[in-house]
């Protein structure tokens, strides 16, 4: 029996969510204590929504020292509960993206050498993660194919791609 594309995603978007094959220690911690958190944080009383939540997780892993918000208002609030000292910025001058909805985020800077990361909750639109895709040159995605999409570009990381349900 020959199992098609869709149904070989859908397994190894499940198989991904626990780590299950996954080599790299950077991916396999960014999926097991970032995107699938089964355990709460400190600020969740504070969070209402799993987006929020998503977004102040996130936030802690990587970081930024600028945020670009599109979309989510909410989203402030998680980033500064976990990065106080965090500014928010213009899209072209961030380290981080976080956009919601229906947003086509074009890569700000030409040279392909300094991409943001990019966070995309409850975006369908495929045109985007296609253009993040092929254009990283290192880093990694995650992508649970229907709403959420997390872009990490770090120079550290190998260029890979990962389908997984968060």
């Amino acid at each position: 029996m020959k199992l098609t594309g869709k149904i070989k995603e859908l397994i190894a978007g499940f198989r991904h969510k626990r780590g299950f094959g996954i080599h790299s220690p950077f991916a396999y911690r960014f999926i097991t204590e970032t995107l699938h958190q089964e355990h709460g944080y400190y600020a969740y009383r504070r969070l209402s929504t799993d987006n929020e939540r998503l977004v102040f997780r996130i936030s802690l892993a990587i970081r930024p020292a600028t945020v670009a918000i599109l979309g989510m208002p909410s989203a402030r609030q998680a980033v500064k509960f976990a990065m106080p000292m965090v500014r928010f910025v213009d899209p072209e001058n961030a380290e981080m993206i976080i956009a919601m909805g229906k947003v086509d985020i074009e890569i700000p800077n030409s040279d392909k050498q300094s991409f943001p990361h990019l966070v995309l909750l409850d975006n369908n639109s495929g045109r985007t993660r296609r253009l993040w895709k092929e254009s990283m040159t290192f880093g990694m995605t995650f992508d649970n194919c229907h709403s959420r999409f997390v872009a990490v570009a770090k120079h550290s990381l190998p260029r890979q791609d990962f389908s997984v349900r968060f």
